[in-house]
C-alpha cells in the first residue's frame, strides 16, 4: 500500500503542513506588513505622523519574528515580518533624513 493520496503528497507532508497553523505570530506579521505599507501613504498624506505608523511596524515585526523563530519554525510569516520591519525602517530614515535636511 503506497504512502501517498490521489493528490500525490505523502501524508508526512500533509501532517506536516497541517500542524503550521496560522497563530499569534503570523499575525503580528501580518500587522507588521500592513503598517509597513500603510506607513509610505501617511508620510505622503500627513507627513511626520508616519512614524507613528512606522514605529509599530517595525515593533511587531520584530515580535513576530521573534515569536516564529522561538517557536521552532511551527507559525510561517517570517518573511512578512521581515517586509513588515524594512517597511517601517525606510520610512523612518526618510524621516531622519528630511529632519536632519530641515534643521541644519
Amino acid at each position: 500500500m503506497s504512502n501517498r493520496n490521489p493528490t500525490g503528497i505523502s501524508r508526512k507532508s500533509a501532517a506536516r503542513a497541517a500542524s503550521k497553523q496560522p497563530g499569534s505570530g503570523t499575525r503580528l506579521a501580518v500587522v507588521a506588513l500592513t503598517l509597513g505599507i500603510f506607513s509610505p501613504i501617511v508620510l505622503l498624506f500627513f507627513g511626520v505622523l508616519a512614524g507613528l505608523v512606522a514605529v509599530p511596524a517595525i515593533i511587531c515585526g520584530y515580535l513576530a519574528r521573534k515569536q516564529i523563530l522561538t517557536n521552532g519554525g511551527n507559525q510561517s510569516g517570517l518573511g512578512i515580518a521581515i517586509a513588515g520591519m524594512v517597511g517601517g525602517s525606510v520610512i523612518m530614515a526618510i524621516l531622519l533624513v528630511f529632519t536632519i535636511i530641515l534643521f541644519v
